[in-house]
């Protein structure tokens, strides 16, 4: 396929959730297309980009209603647009996203659904979670990978759920990453796995894949929830693309 012309979906990218993750999105997306189309193919993309300060007030607000009103219009936005398929790159916001999308014709991709496929997949039952505050609070994505799964999935103590939340708002989505940081997730991961039997971790915040990966605890299985999502977006797209005669 790699000389042919082919006519992909548009993939339609939530964004600024936070700016950040939105450029791995788009970069990650475009490599994984030109991975499974050869050439110098890459991904049909529509990026959305949103606000992150006022999407922040509002996840520290719990006002999930506003929420709902300002994603939607943006996911609007990307219908407009002519997206075939929409995916959002924030765990944090997943929690109203199966609302938003409530009823539309546009095809949706959960961050949550590759991340369980992986769970399941690797038979652990005892995860980790990171993530935002309100996501290592029980949040929706823990509650559907238990739920899916089987596995329990273990918070870090309230001390280091203030530091994990504190870095990816203060350091990771204004392109900070800092040995320090690094170094203090690794040593949260492995106190999850020496106290609590945990045998891996999710990478709960997307963010926090261009922190951490896998060579940084060899020990547990990772699970970057952002990469995970990338690679089964570009996975639908690839199928759903035509050549043209």
């Amino acid at each position: 396929m790699a000389n042919d012309i082919i006519r992909q979906p548009t993939i339609g990218i939530l964004g600024g959730t936070s700016h950040v993750i939105t450029s791995a999105y788009y970069q990650g997306l475009n490599a994984a297309m030109r991975q499974r189309l050869g050439g110098t193919h890459v991904a049909e993309t529509l990026v959305r980009g949103m606000d992150f300060g006022r999407i922040g007030k509002l996840v520290l607000a719990e006002d999930w209603d506003a929420l709902k009103s300002y994603v939607g219009s943006a996911v609007d936005d990307l219908e407009r647009g002519g997206a075939d398929l929409v995916i959002g790159s924030s765990n944090t916001v997943h929690e109203i996203m199966g609302e938003v999308m409530e009823g539309r014709d546009v095809a949706f991709l959960p961050i949550s659904t590759p991340l369980i496929d992986a769970v399941k997949a690797s038979g652990l039952k005892r995860v980790a979670m990171f993530g935002t505050r309100s996501t290592m609070n029980n949040g929706l994505v823990m509650r559907e990978v238990e739920a899916a799964t089987g596995a329990t999935l273990l918070s870090p103590r309230e001390d280091e759920r203030e530091e994990i939340n504190r870095v990816i708002f203060e350091e990771l989505c204004e392109e900070q990453f800092l040995p320090r940081s690094r170094d203090r997730y690794v040593e949260i991961a492995r106190r999850l796995a020496r106290d609590e039997g945990a045998e891996g971790v999710i990478l709960g915040c997307t963010e926090i894949m261009l922190l951490i990966d896998q060579d940084n605890i060899p020990e547990m299985k990772v699970f970057p929830t952002g990469r995970l999502h990338i690679e089964a977006a570009a996975n639908w797209a690839a199928q759903h693309a035509e050549r043209e005669d």
